[in-house]
């Protein structure tokens, strides 16, 4: 960025344009935004020059150049784009000034074209550093633009008859503009000015000759050398001469507010108002020169792009990248491997216990695909059976249908076609089987039939959430028969957990028999099945289920099917095995013993002290 003002503050959209005629300072000040006048204050001391910009600090302070401290140069250009232009200028400017201007004190600008012309005039201006014109110390750190540049502003599009001209006595500086056929003709030269005779014959010389080389016609000439007089004889006074056509102050006033449209106003304030124009037209480039060079102070992202796009620099940079990409994320692996093994010294036995678990979730993965939990899906169906539904025959085959054979009788009011029905909805309701198939007999004496049922197996490692009252193994059927509640179990919560040999449900306890021991493996017979037949006891024959029907009636027989009572001693003198067998015959005893009260009683009151036995062996 460019040096900064010493002023910290400043009045946003205030511009102070400053022309230094003779010994005088004029002062004009524009609002940026709005393109309007605010001030215009003449001052003659460069002091109060200073005390005037501390007070109104404004935001951007433009200098206008005397025509004889800068070199001016024209040159006709195709209508053409912009860019172009620019570019054309900018090498012209470089032929014609050899390079001796540094680019802070060069000026390039094309002017728009008019009605007519084919041409566009291009303006090149240089401010050498060995002209001995001073300029205030004040003034030093804004922008600066020659008197030609704001000549040139005031034209905007108007050709007028008449030339525009500013000379100053006081340093000799001469500053014309001339319409011609190719446009304009632009001249800022200095002039003798030890006299006041010798400056103002050399200013109508340099009109002339400047009508003369642009190809004007002798009377033209004589015209305009003619006017000029005239208005040299009309400004006696010290201050400087400025003649501007008429056409050219109109246009100019409707381009910047608050002008004044007497003469002696635009004598004064001329120079300045092309200045305010020239810095918002397409001539804003040449208010751009600086008396020094630019003072960058680049932020530390600048110096930094800087630096990395110098050759060796860049060079370095890249062959560092090349060799992070090919070492990074190696190097980057290696310090996570050791900080992994740092925080988790065992972390090879975690790896290989890792492997190993999904390599045997991969085998168990296949074999549930080529094996099926046998156990499991018998006591899935068993769980399935209501009452009075006898189970003969049972046939599973890895990938094959379930096939089950049985007897089913009238139970639990309902008949035995119900109950299959039952079985079926129950099989369904657990989504592990599917596509269930039966058929049953007709009715027999007793109203039984024989059923068969087959059974798809959907979901063999499915584990069913049964309810209270599904769940055989919470609510056994011997419990069932008893007529004891789920929550009225031989067992307590802690005493199940304690007895480890035995099963958690009430189905162990219940149903002790079932249990296998430790030297007898559990098997399914092929026609029925261990647990069915410990679940539900069938009777012999249909002719001994009579007899016992007919002894139910008399009332004569139950005592003889109830086991021997036992006592306290007896009982607390067993074996395991002496204990199993005889909660086995307490259980068949409960299962028989009908409306017998008092047997009931008996026979609950031994179960409960062969548990303790049980219980008090296996600790």
């Amino acid at each position: 960025m460019t040096k900064e003002s010493p002023n910290a503050a400043t009045t946003p959209d205030l511009m102070m344009i400053v022309h230094h005629a003779g010994s005088i300072f004029r002062c004009l000040f524009v609002n940026e935004k709005t393109q309007a006048i605010v001030d215009a204050i003449e001052i003659n001391n460069e002091d109060k020059l200073g005390s005037l910009i501390t007070e109104r600090t404004p935001e951007t302070l433009l200098s206008i150049l005397s025509g004889s401290a800068t070199i001016c140069r024209t040159s006709l250009l195709p209508d053409t784009d912009d860019v172009q232009l620019q570019e054309a200028l900018r090498l012209q400017a470089e032929a014609r000034l050899l390079g001796g201007t540094p680019p802070h004190r060069r000026a390039v600008a094309a002017m728009q074209s008019t009605l007519g012309e084919s041409n566009r005039v291009g303006l090149i201006i240089a401010w050498p550093e060995e002209t001995s014109h001073s300029i205030p110390n004040v003034l030093r750190d804004g922008a600066f633009i020659p008197e030609t540049g704001a000549i040139a502003a005031l034209f905007n599009g108007c050709r007028p008859d008449e030339p525009i001209v500013v000379a100053d006595q006081t340093d000799g500086s001469v500053s014309l503009a001339i319409t011609c056929p190719q446009g304009i003709a632009f001249r800022s030269t200095r002039e003798n000015n030890a006299t006041v005779p010798l400056f103002h014959q050399g200013t109508i010389r340099a009109v002339k000759e400047t009508a003369t080389l642009h190809n004007h016609t002798a009377e033209y000439t004589e015209k305009l050398v003619h006017t000029l007089e005239e208005n040299i004889l009309a400004n006696q006074s010290d201050e400087i001469l400025v003649i501007i056509p008429d056409e050219i102050k109109t246009s100019a006033s409707s381009r910047l507010g608050n002008t004044n449209p007497e003469q002696s106003w635009w004598n004064t304030w001329g120079v300045a108002v092309g200045a305010a124009i020239a810095t918002n037209s397409p001539l804003s480039s040449l208010a751009t020169m600086r008396f020094e060079a630019p003072i960058f102070n680049p932020s530390k992202v600048e110096r930094f792009v800087n630096s990395i796009s110098q050759g060796k620099t860049a060079l370095r940079l890249g062959i560092a990248a090349i060799l992070l990409l090919a070492i990074g994320p190696a190097l980057f692996s290696g310090i996570r491997l050791s900080l992994l093994e740092y925080l988790n010294p065992d972390i090879e036995t975690k790896y290989e216990a890792v492997v190993s678990a999904r390599k045997k979730n991969i085998v168990y993965a296949e074999l549930t695909k080529s094996a099926w939990p046998m156990s499991k899906l018998i006591a899935d169906i068993l769980n399935c059976t209501p009452q009075g539904i006898e189970v003969e025959s049972m046939r599973l085959d890895v990938g094959e249908p379930v096939t089950i054979r049985g007897r089913v009788l009238d139970a639990d009011g309902y008949t035995a076609a119900e109950l299959i029905a039952i079985m079926e909805e129950t099989l369904l309701s657990y989504h592990v089987f599917r596509d269930i198939k039966f058929s049953y007999d007709s009715a027999g004496t007793y109203g039984d039939r024989d059923f068969d049922i087959s059974a798809t197996v959907m979901n063999p490692l499915k584990r069913p959430r049964y309810t209270k009252e599904n769940d055989f193994g919470l609510w056994t059927l011997a419990m069932r028969q008893s007529g004891i509640a789920p929550h009225d179990g031989i067992l307590e919560d802690d005493e199940s957990a304690n007895l480890s040999e035995e099963p958690t449900s009430m189905l162990g306890a219940a149903n002790v028999d079932s249990t296998p021991s430790p030297t007898t493996p559990a098997y399914v017979d092929d026609n029925e099945s261990r647990e069915d037949r410990s679940r539900r006891p069938r009777s012999d024959d249909s002719g001994s289920d009579a007899n016992s029907r007919s002894g139910n009636r008399s009332g004569g027989t139950v005592a003889s099917r109830l086991p021997e009572p036992l006592t306290a001693e007896q009982i607390n003198i067993m074996t395991l095995g002496e204990a199993k067998i005889a909660l086995k015959d307490v259980s068949q005893g409960l299962s028989r013993v009908g409306s017998d009260s008092d047997a009931k009683k008996r026979l609950r009151e031994e179960m409960r002290m062969i548990l303790d036995r049980m219980k008090e062996v296996n600790q």
